[in-house]
Protein backbone atom coordinates (compact mmCIF):
# COMPACT_ATOMS: atom_id res chain seq x y z
CA UNK A 1 0.00 0.00 0.00
CA UNK A 2 1.00 3.57 -0.67
CA UNK A 3 1.26 6.28 1.73
CA UNK A 4 0.83 9.82 0.96
CA UNK A 5 0.56 12.75 2.81
CA UNK A 6 -0.55 15.92 0.99
CA UNK A 7 0.21 19.60 3.06
CA UNK A 8 -1.89 21.91 2.05
CA UNK A 9 -3.43 25.07 3.40
CA UNK A 10 -6.60 25.88 1.24
CA UNK A 11 -9.11 23.17 1.89
CA UNK A 12 -10.84 23.08 -1.09
CA UNK A 13 -7.20 22.51 -2.74
CA UNK A 14 -6.67 19.43 -0.54
CA UNK A 15 -9.89 17.91 -1.07
CA UNK A 16 -9.41 18.29 -4.90
CA UNK A 17 -5.86 17.09 -4.64
CA UNK A 18 -7.12 14.02 -2.03
CA UNK A 19 -9.80 12.84 -4.57
CA UNK A 20 -7.37 13.30 -7.59
CA UNK A 21 -4.82 11.01 -5.36
CA UNK A 22 -7.56 8.34 -4.83
CA UNK A 23 -8.94 8.60 -8.22
CA UNK A 24 -5.11 7.70 -9.41
CA UNK A 25 -4.39 5.32 -6.77
CA UNK A 26 -7.17 3.41 -5.79
CA UNK A 27 -9.13 2.62 -2.48
CA UNK A 28 -6.13 0.58 -0.81
CA UNK A 29 -3.80 3.32 -0.48
CA UNK A 30 -3.63 5.87 2.15
CA UNK A 31 -4.19 9.11 1.97
CA UNK A 32 -3.54 11.61 4.65
CA UNK A 33 -3.95 15.75 4.42
CA UNK A 34 -2.08 18.32 7.30
CA UNK A 35 -3.10 21.95 6.76
CA UNK A 36 0.44 23.11 7.54
CA UNK A 37 3.87 22.30 8.04
CA UNK A 38 3.85 21.11 11.16
CA UNK A 39 1.50 18.86 11.00
CA UNK A 40 2.95 17.55 7.83
CA UNK A 41 6.54 17.02 10.36
CA UNK A 42 4.12 15.08 12.93
CA UNK A 43 1.80 13.12 10.21
CA UNK A 44 5.06 12.06 8.32
CA UNK A 45 6.70 10.31 11.34
CA UNK A 46 3.29 8.47 12.45
CA UNK A 47 2.58 7.52 8.82
CA UNK A 48 6.30 7.15 6.92
CA UNK A 49 4.80 8.12 3.65
CA UNK A 50 6.54 7.22 0.64
CA UNK A 51 5.20 10.33 -1.30
CA UNK A 52 4.15 13.88 0.46
CA UNK A 53 2.44 16.85 -1.86
CA UNK A 54 3.80 19.92 0.39
CA UNK A 55 2.83 23.49 0.09
CA UNK A 56 5.09 25.95 0.11
CA UNK A 57 3.80 28.34 1.65
CA UNK A 58 1.21 27.57 4.63
CA UNK A 59 0.80 29.01 8.27
CA UNK A 60 2.76 27.72 11.10
CA UNK A 61 5.47 26.44 9.29
CA UNK A 62 6.50 26.98 5.89
CA UNK A 63 6.45 23.95 3.40
CA UNK A 64 10.75 24.11 2.82
CA UNK A 65 11.15 23.82 6.47
CA UNK A 66 8.80 21.36 6.94
CA UNK A 67 10.63 19.00 3.62
CA UNK A 68 13.84 19.51 5.29
CA UNK A 69 12.69 17.45 8.37
CA UNK A 70 10.81 15.06 6.78
CA UNK A 71 14.16 14.82 3.97
CA UNK A 72 16.38 14.44 7.06
CA UNK A 73 14.38 11.74 9.13
CA UNK A 74 13.02 10.04 5.88
CA UNK A 75 15.08 10.34 2.94
CA UNK A 76 13.51 7.79 0.56
CA UNK A 77 10.10 9.73 0.97
CA UNK A 78 9.58 11.69 -2.03
CA UNK A 79 8.56 15.08 -1.92
CA UNK A 80 6.40 17.09 -4.44
CA UNK A 81 6.09 20.95 -3.80
CA UNK A 82 3.09 22.87 -4.67
CA UNK A 83 3.23 26.49 -5.10
CA UNK A 84 1.04 29.08 -6.87
CA UNK A 85 4.77 31.28 -7.47
CA UNK A 86 6.68 29.96 -10.34
CA UNK A 87 10.09 31.62 -8.32
CA UNK A 88 13.46 29.87 -9.08
CA UNK A 89 14.33 31.29 -5.26
CA UNK A 90 11.32 28.24 -4.41
CA UNK A 91 12.28 25.93 -7.27
CA UNK A 92 16.25 26.29 -5.54
CA UNK A 93 15.24 25.85 -2.34
CA UNK A 94 12.79 22.86 -3.16
CA UNK A 95 15.75 20.98 -4.23
CA UNK A 96 18.06 21.70 -1.22
CA UNK A 97 15.20 20.60 0.89
CA UNK A 98 14.99 17.26 -0.83
CA UNK A 99 12.44 17.81 -3.10
CA UNK A 100 11.86 15.38 -6.14
CA UNK A 101 9.46 17.83 -8.04
CA UNK A 102 7.99 20.99 -8.64
CA UNK A 103 4.29 21.64 -9.56
CA UNK A 104 3.21 24.95 -9.94
CA UNK A 105 -0.90 25.81 -9.45
CA UNK A 106 -2.86 25.02 -10.95
CA UNK A 107 -1.63 21.85 -12.23
CA UNK A 108 -4.06 19.44 -13.91
CA UNK A 109 -4.37 15.71 -13.49
CA UNK A 110 -1.35 14.79 -16.07
CA UNK A 111 1.02 16.42 -14.12
CA UNK A 112 -0.19 14.49 -11.15
CA UNK A 113 0.10 11.78 -12.68
CA UNK A 114 3.39 12.58 -14.23
CA UNK A 115 4.89 13.00 -10.53
CA UNK A 116 3.30 9.11 -9.40
CA UNK A 117 5.23 7.77 -12.85
CA UNK A 118 8.56 8.91 -10.95
CA UNK A 119 10.47 5.18 -10.51
CA UNK A 120 10.70 5.43 -6.69
CA UNK A 121 6.52 5.54 -6.60
CA UNK A 122 5.84 3.28 -9.87
CA UNK A 123 6.99 0.26 -7.74
CA UNK A 124 4.33 0.74 -5.11
CA UNK A 125 1.95 2.19 -7.06
CA UNK A 126 2.19 -0.53 -10.18
CA UNK A 127 1.19 -3.38 -8.32
CA UNK A 128 -2.13 -2.09 -7.20
CA UNK A 129 -3.68 -0.19 -10.03
CA UNK A 130 -1.67 1.09 -13.62
CA UNK A 131 -1.27 4.54 -13.62
CA UNK A 132 -1.84 6.51 -17.39
CA UNK A 133 0.90 7.26 -19.73
CA UNK A 134 2.66 10.36 -18.81
CA UNK A 135 5.97 12.20 -19.69
CA UNK A 136 9.07 10.84 -17.74
CA UNK A 137 10.52 14.30 -16.95
CA UNK A 138 9.55 16.32 -13.45
CA UNK A 139 6.36 17.63 -13.42
CA UNK A 140 5.70 20.67 -15.27
CA UNK A 141 8.96 21.85 -15.25
CA UNK A 142 11.24 22.89 -18.36
CA UNK A 143 14.31 21.00 -19.72
CA UNK A 144 16.04 23.92 -18.67
CA UNK A 145 14.62 23.72 -15.23
CA UNK A 146 15.28 19.98 -15.15
CA UNK A 147 19.39 20.70 -15.92
CA UNK A 148 19.29 23.33 -13.15
CA UNK A 149 18.04 20.91 -10.32
CA UNK A 150 20.33 17.78 -11.74
CA UNK A 151 22.95 20.50 -11.11
CA UNK A 152 22.33 21.45 -7.86
CA UNK A 153 21.97 17.77 -6.71
CA UNK A 154 25.15 16.92 -7.92
CA UNK A 155 26.98 19.59 -6.03
CA UNK A 156 24.16 18.59 -2.60
CA UNK A 157 26.00 15.49 -3.22
CA UNK A 158 29.30 17.12 -3.34
CA UNK A 159 29.45 19.25 0.06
Amino acid sequence: MIKVLIAEDEPLSLQNLSGQMRDLLGADALIEGVANGREAVERARQIQPQLVLMDIEMPVMNGLDAAAIIHNAMPETHIVFLTAFDRFDYAVGAMRAGGTDYLVKPFDSAQITACLRRKAVRRYAGTSREIRSAPSFPCGWSIITCRMCRLIRRQRRWA
